[in-house]
């Protein structure tokens, strides 16, 4: 109860009596609980308290008392026994108090009265109260004759209850919702039962054991145990077994209950309660999901617990609760009760059908592995399980549901051998086994079997599938003509249905023309948009457009999830989509249109990702490494290298890996797969550049004469004579760094030969010419100098990128003496509109006039 409901029934009970300014607050002084009905609670108070007694519900009380507090020292004693579960003390708004008190049994009603010794005795009526103590020895030996006498103890009993989740007696992991919402189980540990023994119980004296007959490991096995029971001597009870024995589970149930309301003594009371709790389950499995059938056989249950905790049925009690919440889907809970039966009471019969309901809980839970263990182990281990063909059709359909078509036949075919009439019964094991043979293959079989289901459930909500399965069959048969007519049949029977749209898509994937295959395609995408198969026939028309190349369009319809219900369908989607991208990628590339690459593949790569062509990955790493994104275009070469076969990959997959790796600085790796590509590939025209590269590295690592060796390889075998002038120019840096600078200025100066009979090439040797200067005009080498930056001048012309070299030209000039030469070149540039090198100029200009006067010749 909240407590804004708390506080609205104390306004009810207390609104019209004294008003709070009237009264003085009494004490509340002591507590004692018993478990007598006729005085449960004993309260005792400083003085006669205003009070008023609810019963809110069945098993719920609340003593109300206007203007009251708990004294400090507050007198508690008494359990409550069997009788009293727990009370909760609330104070209010407005200083009254409100005592909340929970009962094991159900109530028929409850009073108060003031005694005379000045207190409060609340007195409760319980609906089905035990005849005789609770704590008489359950554990009797059951065979004893109904006129036994019957043994009691008169002790104070102990408090007594059901271990409950909400109690805490179960685990937190394994607290579940309320019984009418269905929850997802937990599934950390396997099913809860794995550690019961797997032989039935044997024949032991002074046990539940001692009354088996012949089990069979279902949750019946607990009727059979009365089949030699002394309480199935009564007649009520007797009457009552019979019923059950024709399924009629309320009349059972209904006699059940008035045996344990009228007997006032004998052996067999606890018995009556818990086969009323059975029929009441009885009645639940027939009722399915039926909340009301739930509450009710749940209720019976807890009754038979809570009043017969310690009766020699007890432990199937915990299993009906187990068996109530599975069947209310309630599978947190179910695990719960099953589990304290796994772990507790071992010796419970019915441990097979407890396993059965475990592997339905795994599989819910997506837990798929652990309950195809747990179906196995109940076939092996249990042969003669009642329920064995429900487990076989379990297994079956879970390999079914996970594409293992082969195993699922293994177990659907032996449930249609051992159940003939089932296939009469049960359209959906006739399409799945239909089905799992058109998957591996087996065309006329499955065609057979799904003409069955098609021809013997006009009512199956899958018969627009099997009839375009059907057409496939004959498509394997290589008989499309026939098949492309049962596509029709299927687009006039079944408009709206996933058949059509699967049938019309295969109608547009084997008609000839191209102009209906579109039709098809786009009927599908503008009709039915919501279908998952939309997303297909987008896939399907893309492919069409892009065999006419018209790949940006055909790109644009790949832009959404695969409908993934059916394996061929999805791998066909994933075919076009690697075709389509492949093409554009391919094209975008030859125009270096590397970004758009890029660009398309990063928007779409959770689908490209799971492509399995490797031209795919190769030309988006090459991609990427046009772009300088180095590590992405490793990621991409690495994917295109494992689905390559070996043997076959291509050369410029292992040329971009070691070029990837280079620039990442993975250099050990680098040069491993440079060497390799020079290994499997010498007469590729890009060896060259592969020295180069190598070169690159040695250069990094400071290992000159490696580098040195690499450029020079790469020169004298480099045809071309741009690329053989870039050699030359990385072997002028090693050699620079090595010492070697008059070599290395030969090498540019030979680098800048090579490119004079090159169009448009000025720039570039003007810029090697001005390397070369700079290493003579650092060695002091001012002639060379001199002549290296006319050269570059007679390129450059009187463009801006000229006034440098102008300007070194004059220091050049300058420290070989030729100081009319060197003023001329600063004149030009004091001459110009560009102030840096202007105002350099005259700053020199200056210092030669300065130099003059000072030392005149």
């Amino acid at each position: 109860m909240t407590q804004r409901l708390k506080t609205y029934v104390l306004a009810v009970l207390f609104g019209i009596l004294i008003p709070m300014s009237a009264l003085a607050a009494v004490t509340m002084e002591g507590m004692v609980l018993t478990s007598d009905p006729a005085s449960a609670i004993r309260l005792t108070f400083s003085r006669k308290p205003i009070f008023k007694i609810v019963q809110i519900d069945s098993r719920e009380v609340m003593v109300a008392i206007r203007s009251a507090v708990p004294a400090n020292d507050l007198k508690r004693s008494g359990t409550g026994g069997d009788l009293i579960r727990d009370i909760e003390m609330n104070r209010l708004s407005g200083g009254d108090m409100a005592l909340m008190i929970r009962t094991w049994p159900r109530l028929a009603s409850v009073d108060g009265v003031w005694g005379d010794d000045g207190a409060l005795r609340v007195r409760m009526k319980p609906v089905f109260a035990p005849k005789m103590s609770l704590k008489r020895k359950t554990k009797r030996a059951l065979t004893a004759s109904p006129s036994a006498p019957v043994t009691t103890d008169h002790q104070p009993p102990e408090q007594v209850g059901v271990p409950d989740p909400d109690r805490g007696d179960i685990p937190e992991t394994l607290m579940a919702a309320p019984a009418s919402e269905p929850s997802k189980p937990s599934t950390a540990s396997g099913f809860l039962l794995a550690g019961i023994p797997r032989t039935l119980p044997s024949e032991k004296s002074g046990s539940v054991d001692a009354l088996t007959t012949e089990f069979n490991g279902s949750f019946n096995d607990f009727i059979r145990i009365f089949d030699t029971a002394a309480c199935g001597a009564h007649e009520s009870l007797r009457k009552g077994l019979a019923s059950c024995d024709k399924g009629k589970w309320a009349d059972a149930q209904t006699l059940f209950a008035e045996y344990a309301e009228t007997q006032l003594t004998g052996d067999c009371i606890d018995a009556a309660y818990y086969l009323r709790a059975f029929a009441g389950l009885q009645m639940l499995n027939q009722h399915g999901e039926d909340l009301s059938a739930g509450m009710a056989a749940t209720e019976h249950i807890l009754d038979a617990l809570s009043l017969y905790p310690d009766s020699a049925y007890a432990p199937y009690g915990y299993a009906f609760l187990g068996k109530a919440y599975f069947s209310l889907k309630n599978y947190d809970r179910a695990q719960a009760y099953y589990r304290i039966v796994a772990e507790k009471y071992p010796e419970l019969p019915m441990k097979p059908e407890m396993l059965y309901d475990g592997a339905q809980i795994l599989e819910q839970a997506d837990a798929v592995s652990k309950a195809e263990a747990t179906y196995l182990e109940i076939l092996k281990d249990y042969p003669n399980f009642p329920l064995k063909t429900q487990v076989k059709y379990k297994l079956g359909s879970l390999y079914f549901n996970e594409a293992e078509y082969r195993n699922a036949l293994t177990y659907l075919t032996d449930v249609m051998a051992e159940t003939p009439r089932r296939v009469f019964e049960n359209g959906d094991l006739l399409f799945k086994i239909g089905t799992a043979y058109y998957q591996i293959g087996q065309s006329e079989t499955a065609r057979e079997l799904l003409a069955r289901a098609f021809n013997l459930f006009p009512d199956l909500p899958s018969k627009d599938i099997i009839l375009s399965r059907i057409g496939d069959t004959y498509v394997d048969a290589g008989d499309i003509d026939r098949a492309i007519r049962v596509f029709q049949l299927v687009t006039e029977k079944y408009p709206g249905t996933d058949g059509f749209v699967i049938s019309t898509m295969r109608l547009a994937q084997y008609v000839a023309d191209v102009g209906k295959k579109k039709a098809y395609y786009r009927l599908i995408i503008n009709e039915y948009p919501d279908n998952p198969l939309a997303r297909l026939a987008r896939f399907r028309l893309a492919d069409v457009l892009n065999k006419n190349a018209e790949y940006a369009e055909s790109i644009k319809t790949i832009k959404a999830l695969i409908a993934t219900d059916d394996r061929a369908l999805l791998v066909e989607a994933n075919f076009i989509l690697q075709q389509a991208s492949m093409a554009q990628f391919d094209l975008w590339l030859q125009d270096q249109k590397y970004p758009l690459v890029i660009s398309r593949f990063e928007e779409d790569k959770e689908i490209l990702n799971k492509a399995e062509f490797p031209e795919l990955f190769l030309t988006v790493g090459q991609s990427y490494l046009e772009g300088h994104f180095y590590a992405q275009a490793l990621d991409n070469y690495l994917k295109a290298y494992k689905r390559y076969p070996k043997g076959k990959r291509p050369p410029q997959l292992i040329r971009g890996m070691g070029v990837a790796m280079k620039e990442m600085q993975k250099y050990d790796d680098a040069l491993k797969m440079l060497a390799s590509y020079r290994r499997y590939f010498p007469k590729a025209d890009d060896i060259p550049m592969i020295y180069s590269h190598e070169g690159d590295i040695h250069l990094a690592r400071e290992a000159l004469p490696k580098a040195l060796w690499a450029y020079q390889k790469a020169v004298s075998i480099a045809a071309d004579p741009a690329d053989k002038a870039e050699f030359l120019e990385k072997e002028a840096t090693a050699l620079e760094a090595s010492g070697s600078w008059q070599k290395a200025a030969l090498r540019l100066k030979e680098a800048a030969e090579l490119l004079y009979g090159l169009p448009d090439r000025a720039a570039e040797i003007a810029a090697l010419q001005l390397r070369a200067a700079r290493i003579y005009l650092g060695k002091n080498a001012y002639t060379d100098a001199a002549a290296a930056l006319q050269s570059t001048l007679k390129l450059l012309g009187e463009t801006p990128a000229a006034a440098e070299a102008r300007y070194l030209l004059g220091g050049a000039y300058e420290r070989i003496g030729e100081l009319e030469a060197a003023m001329k070149a600063y004149q030009i540039l004091v001459d110009t509109d560009d102030s840096l090198w202007a105002e350099l100029a005259r700053t020199r200009l200056k210092g030669i006039s300065l130099d003059a006067r000072m030392n005149p010749s």
